[in-house]
């Protein structure tokens, strides 16, 4: 089991996947009133977004300080990861390799050792530990992926439902003198679940992250 050490060294200042022009765009919203509500709920559904997927998507800088590695690859938490954002690769006794000792495939943020025979010699194992500082990630909003503002989306609308059934949760009915108009009570599907993500939403969203989760080595 790969023991990981991350620190952050410049965190990031925006962990949304949308902008609130992106989102009005889509929900044809041409007022200022909810502005406010509506970057909550982009803040919030990008946060539920990154905990399901077990990782920070925002461009942050980090240290990570990988021991017990048993193989010559190493993920980075933070991906994608440019070469020109690979800042050190440090051995424990203090030395730093050169690029030419370690291979990064920038899409996925995989680090392979390449000295000892380079990719040949399967055998090879990271030094222990290396400690790999480097920035990696999206330069959110603007960068995020197409999925992951669907994603975003999904949730931002499952959001918007709830907060209209909660804000006539109250009335039940209105009386006139003889007349009297009754209300169905919204709250009642909430209650049933179906204000959650049903089944065919949740595919929907699993699909959309599938290939965006981070699973510890």
């Amino acid at each position: 089991m790969v023991d990981i050490r991350i620190k952050i060294l410049d965190p990031a200042d925006d962990i949304g996947f949308l902008t609130l022009d992106e989102v009005k765009t889509m929900f044809n919203i041409t007022t200022t009133d909810s502005d406010a509500q509506l970057q909550m709920m982009i803040d919030e559904s990008s946060a539920v977004i990154a905990r399901l997927c077990n990782r920070v998507f925002a461009k942050e800088t980090c240290e990570e300080k990988f021991s017990c590695t048993g193989t010559r690859r190493v993920f980075l938490s933070h991906w994608p990861v440019k070469e020109a954002d690979m800042q050190s690769v440090v051995l424990v006794d203090g030395t730093v390799l050169d690029a030419s000792a370690y291979e990064l495939e920038e899409g996925s943020g995989k680090v392979s050792y390449m000295a000892d025979g380079g990719p040949a010699n399967c055998e090879a194992q990271w030094p222990q530990p290396v400690t790999i500082t480097y920035t990696g990630g999206y330069d959110l909003p603007d960068e995020a992926p197409l999925p992951l503002k669907q994603a975003c989306i999904l949730l931002v609308r499952e959001a918007r439902i709830m907060v209209s059934q909660m804000a006539t949760s109250g009335i039940r009915m209105i009386a006139h003198k003889e007349s009297r108009v009754m209300f169905y009570d919204p709250n009642a599907a909430f209650k049933a679940g179906s204000v959650a993500l049903g089944p065919s939403q949740r595919a929907t969203l699993d699909a959309l992250l599938s290939h965006y989760i981070r699973y510890e080595c």
